[in-house]
């Protein structure tokens, strides 16, 4: 990564996400209404324009991110915890509606210390975070905002909760990190923390070399290692995925465990999902 580590990630080539080539959204064993997860995400990268039932003309990928959540927009899913996880839910709830008053969508959480009824929680796009990036002169993934394009903010309810952060919570965390850790305003933007755990000082982001090129997806908690140690001193230790969609795929299929790929010293999550009769 520049002068401060080196990992090269290769680009949007046919085999990353499992395409030999272009191909449109029914091609690949996803159609509209379908609730599966079998259709790689990377196709939203080809350029495809897909056209909605009114007729209308969607961006690249948005028709996919879509279908992709909607069914956890309106499922409920149930959790037992012996650490009051509806208390971290409900936080997280009460914390977007102080950043985006009277926006908020989806379902407050329900329940009790030991168990808790809930489902994802988002505000709807576009968000500023295109803007952000400029400011700081790197590059966004742009699958990444093609979901800013849908959502603000969005709140992933699974054996963790997992917030994608708005623009400028974004900001505040990011420069209070800099500010703490000394880094030089003059030092370029290699960090950018997108989403985080809630209830933990553990921060998915886009890591970036000096020149601004998009990297990878990281993973680390500010409280153990600094921005020089997540970006060379022992980099590849903080490596999560390759991309954004990878990411997200990957949270939505684990239920949010493990939170980074094959970290097997991460400790089990305490929050297990209860399988509903109908399910």
């Amino acid at each position: 990564m520049g002068a401060r580590g080196g990992r090269e990630v290769a680009g949007d080539k046919a085999g990353r996400g499992g395409h030999g080539g272009d191909k449109h959204p029914g091609e690949c064993g996803f159609e509209a209404g379908d609730g599966g997860l079998d259709c790689p995400i990377m196709w939203v990268m080809k350029g495809k324009v897909r056209f909605d039932q009114g007729g209308g003309r969607l961006a690249p990928g948005v028709f996919f991110m879509n279908q992709l959540l909607q069914n956890r927009k309106t499922e409920i899913r149930l959790y037992s915890s012996d650490n009051n996880y509806f208390s971290v839910i409900q936080e997280a709830y009460e914390r977007i509606g102080y950043w985006f008053p009277g926006q908020i969508e989806g379902r407050p959480p329900m329940g009790t210390y030991y168990h808790v009824a809930a489902s994802d929680f988002w505000v709807t796009g576009p968000g500023g975070q295109s803007a952000l990036a400029d400011q700081w002169k790197i590059t966004l993934p742009a699958d990444y905002l093609e979901f800013c394009s849908l959502y603000k903010t969005y709140t992933l309810i699974g054996r963790n909760a997992i917030t994608i952060l708005g623009a400028r919570e974004v900001e505040e965390i990011t420069l209070a990190l800099r500010v703490g850790e000394e880094v030089s305003p003059e030092d370029p933007y290699c960090l950018y923390r997108f989403a985080m755990v809630e209830a933990s000082p553990w921060h998915f982001m886009f890591r970036y070399s000096d020149d601004g090129v998009f990297q990878d997806v990281a993973f680390a908690a500010y409280t153990d290692a600094d921005e020089w140690e997540i970006l060379g001193g022992n980099e590849a230790q903080y490596f999560s995925d390759r991309s954004f969609s990878d990411w997200l795929k990957r949270m939505m299929e684990t239920d949010g465990v493990p939170l980074r790929r094959n970290f097997v010293d991460e400790f089990e999550a305490s929050t297990q999902r209860i399988q509903r009769s109908d399910e």
